[in-house]
């Protein structure tokens, strides 16, 4: 399972877990709507892709909330 930036892109981390094991680690609390936004899984490769955000862009949105309002507001 590896965890991305939304933002950027940047990984910032990996564990050893089966995409069928998401619902131990939590994830069973989303909504259907959230798990489909949130979480993607390559069958192939049998990895799951988790967004998030990380350190850099919750501060660089955080103090400028206009970057909001681009498409890709720190690529």
């Amino acid at each position: 399972m590896v965890y991305y930036c939304k933002y950027c892109n940047s990984v910032l981390g990996q564990i050893e877990a089966n995409p069928s094991e998401l619902d131990h680690l939590g994830f069973w609390i989303l909504t259907p709507e959230e798990r489909a936004d949130i979480i993607s899984v390559n069958e192939v490769l049998h990895t799951a892709y988790v967004k998030t955000v990380c350190e850099y862009c919750e501060t660089a949105l955080r103090d400028n909330p206009q970057l909001f309002l681009a498409h890709t507001p720190l690529q």
